[in-house]
């Protein structure tokens, strides 16, 4: 088998490990049972895949088990919560990160006091610390700190607990005093790169504005914290990010100078071992972050397979990169810098050769053959291998951001070509300010317009309407099924560019629009998949179409019997549902309105709740479907599916009420009376969606009371005239949206 399969195996391991909960013997059991197999059916190529394969995926879930730290590992943790102000001492283990007008960091702790002057508890383990106010520590300094120490927990924006857990840290002190006791106490060679970059980015500081100068410190150090928060946005919503980490780019081209400069110096392997060198110092500098490292172990690979003269493959050096530093850190597999990084190098291995011999093809037909080979260099370093990068990360994007970066590709086409320039100078610039201010100060004027340029074109694009496009919670499966495609296309892109050709020949333009729809189809699939969570929107019309957790969708019509909107709920139902599961008439006029709005077959739905006579629905035939109608009465209840459930708490001739629930969400749904006509008003209310608001207007409204559980205060929301309101939960949480 080869290495790129063997790690996907173990990358399977190392996610569904840990939730399958065995214990680690058991999957070292089950690795030798699948060797022995491998082995029986040595002969049998098909067989002896799977249980190597097997091997694989059983060997990573065992080093993911034996990884996973333990609260009793931190004996720190055993004073967490309690109720007293501690001291402790300990050794700051990673350089501070300064937010706002407080600070954050780790500390190793030693010993505790419960008491100011009491006797010092032997009290070990990795803790964070936050302060209140800005402090000026530095990594190796030993501190003694008072303040409580609290369980880290997850919240509803952020998972706290399983980050730092899976650092191995089980407590968090709010730190309200700090002394410096010494320094210099961490390890010599970390402690003088931490203080080597702090340098590098004063001296950036100190050369250019503050937005230049964060930025400088981003691309050429990978220090974006002291980036403002609205800039921070600007990147994330144009998919530009990417530049204010270091990766590939960077390591290449320390790699480059390096060994080109000592390679003329002390011979090709002499050279070569020096730019390894420096590669490694430069990935400490920059923190060690999981996009550096990969690329200086790409690099390193590289390097050493040329000095044994050994051809390097690139999908076979990415596949042992990732298997090396999830083998040394298994947790890394969750960390979203490196899930990023990894796919957008296999993005670029799997896409960058396929796209240049397509549009090698096509620029060399006719009279373009001359201009290919000048057109396809500047074509690949700026458009080929970006939208490779972005091909394979737009799924984990969506899956994680909720979001699409429609402008990623044009910004990237115009800030990339003046990244290498960027680059050089912006280290030129630390390098010189640290030795000479005057002559850092010099560069960074001459650096200047570059980082201007980049900073104007993305906050020129982030002012798009449609700059990022929000496309919800996308599941797992969703995710799984999307790069499914990827690389069914990354296939016959690959084969393709390898002599093969389809048995029936087509024009360039009915591939293209092939292609196209295709890839349409599947992400429209993609974001249509149920997502665990319900979601209601209300209409202009007065229409509420419901979505279930589990994927079933039921309208709640207006007592009105306003027009049906057909083309605005159509477009909320998934592309390949066949119909609505129920429709709720609240009066006969709604029936009307329906009709009136002539229905096509995915509008007729599987059952029909009605209050009062049963509606004439006779002209409503699609064949193969017998409508089944049930009368809607005070306390019948339908079950969704995934704990929700749909419940009519008021039905009468004035119009209905209905109760969603799911958690701790409770929505209410008013189709023609107020809210304050209810016989008994429901309790822990967190959403009310009406067709009037309580009668004093005509507009349609979404009154959000407040998260379940929460305090939160109330606030009103309208329709207008025109327009939709949509809100989410997955029971906890609660997400609203309008139409612009």
């Amino acid at each position: 088998m080869s290495l790129p399969w063997a790690a996907a195996g173990w990358a399977l391991g190392l996610v569904f490990g840990p939730p399958a909960s065995l214990p680690v013997f058991s999957w070292i059991a089950l690795a030798v049972v699948s060797a022995g197999f491998a082995r029986l059916f040595r002969k049998q190529l098909g067989y002896r895949r799977l249980f190597t394969l097997l091997v694989a995926v059983f060997v990573g879930a065992a080093r993911a088990q034996a990884s996973i730290p333990r609260a009793e590992d931190s004996p720190v943790a055993a004073f967490n919560d309690v109720p007293v102000l501690l001291t402790l001492q300990g050794i700051v283990v990673e350089p501070p990160i300064a937010y706002g007008w407080s600070v954050r960091f780790r500390l190793e702790s030693d010993v505790l006091a419960r008491k100011e002057g009491g006797p010092w508890l032997e009290a070990p383990g990795r803790i964070q610390v936050e302060t209140n106010e800005r402090i000026d520590v530095d990594y190796g300094d030993r501190l003694q700190l008072r303040g409580w120490l609290t369980t880290p927990r997850n919240t509803a924006t952020f998972p706290e607990a399983d980050v730092l857990h899976a650092a191995g840290v089980f407590s968090v002190l709010r730190a309200v005093e700090v002394e410096r006791l010494a320094s210099g106490q961490g390890q010599p060679v970390v402690g003088f790169f931490h203080r080597l970059r702090r340098a590098s980015l004063t001296a950036l500081t100190a050369s250019l504005p503050p937005e230049e100068a964060a930025l400088l410190g981003g691309v050429v150090l990978g220090a974006d914290e002291a980036m403002p928060a609205h800039l921070r946005q600007v990147f994330s919503r144009t998919g530009t990010t990417h530049i204010l980490a270091v990766s590939g780019f960077n390591v290449a081209l320390v790699a480059g100078a390096f060994g080109t400069a000592f390679g003329r110096w002390l011979g090709a392997r002499r050279g070569a071992l020096a730019a390894g060198l420096a590669v490694a110092a430069y990935t400490v500098l920059v923190g060690a972050e999981p996009s550096a490292v990969r690329a200086a172990v790409m690099a390193g690979l590289a390097m050493t397979a040329k000095l044994l003269g050994r051809r390097s493959d690139a999908l076979t050096s990415l596949a042992a990169t990732g298997w090396i530093m999830t083998a040394w850190r298994p947790s890394l597999i969750a960390d979203i810098g490196f899930q990023l990084s990894f796919t957008a190098t296999l993005g670029l291995v799997l896409f960058a050769d396929p796209f240049e011999h397509a549009a090698l093809e096509w620029f060399q037909a006719g009279d373009h053959r001359r201009k290919a080979g000048g057109v396809i260099g500047i074509l690949r370093e700026v458009v080929l291998m970006t939208l490779a990068a972005q091909l394979a990360t737009l799924p984990l994007t969506a899956f994680h951001f909720g979001r699409l970066p429609v402008t990623a590709l044009p910004a990237n086409f115009l800030i990339l070509p003046v990244q290498p320039a960027l680059m050089i100078l912006g280290s030129l610039t630390a390098v010189s300010g640290m030795i000479w201010p005057p002559l850092g100060k010099l560069l960074g004027w001459i650096t200047f317009p570059l980082a201007s340029y980049n900073l104007r074109v993305v906050e020129g694009f982030a002012r798009l309407p449609l700059a990022s496009v929000a496309v919800g919670p996308i599941s797992i499966l969703g995710t799984a099924t999307a790069y499914a495609g990827v690389f069914l296309l990354a296939a016959g892109l690959r084969a393709r560019s390898r002599g093969w050709k389809p048995p029936i020949s087509a024009p360039a333009w009915v591939r293209l629009a092939a292609v196209g729809l295709l890839t349409s189809l599947t992400w429209k699939s993609v974001i249509d998949a149920p997502d665990a969570k319900l979601h209601a929107t209300l209409f202009a019309s007065g229409d509420v179409l419901i979505e279930s957790p589990s994927g079933r969708f039921v309208l709640l019509r207006p007592a009105n019997g306003a027009l049906l909107p057909t083309a605005d709920i159509g477009s909320r139902l998934p592309l390949f549902a066949p119909s609505l599961d129920w429709i709720f008439f609240p009066t006969d006029e709604a029936a009307q309105g329906f009709l009136a709005g002539r229905p096509g077959d995915r509008m007729v739905p599987m059952g029909i709740l009605h209050v009062g006579p049963v509606p004439d629905l006779s002209t409503l035939d699609v064949p193969g479907r017998t409508l089944r109608l049930q009368p809607a009465e005070r306390g019948a209840r339908l079950n969704l599916g995934g704990e929700c459930s749909l419940e009519i708490i008021e039905a009468s001739d004035q119009g209905s009420a209905v109760l969603l629930s799911m958690e701790r969400a409770r929505w209410l749904v008013l189709l023609g009376i107020p809210y304050r006509s209810l016989e008994a008003l429901p309790e822990g209310v967190s959403v009310v969606l009406a067709d009037a608001a309580d009668h004093v207007d005509d507009r349609l409204y979404a009154e959000v009371v407040g998260v379940a559980g929460t305090a939160s205060p109330p606030g009103l929301q309208t329709t207008g005239a025109r327009g939709w309101i949509s809100v989410e939960t997955d029971g906890l949480r609660l997400w609203a949206q309008a139409s612009p």
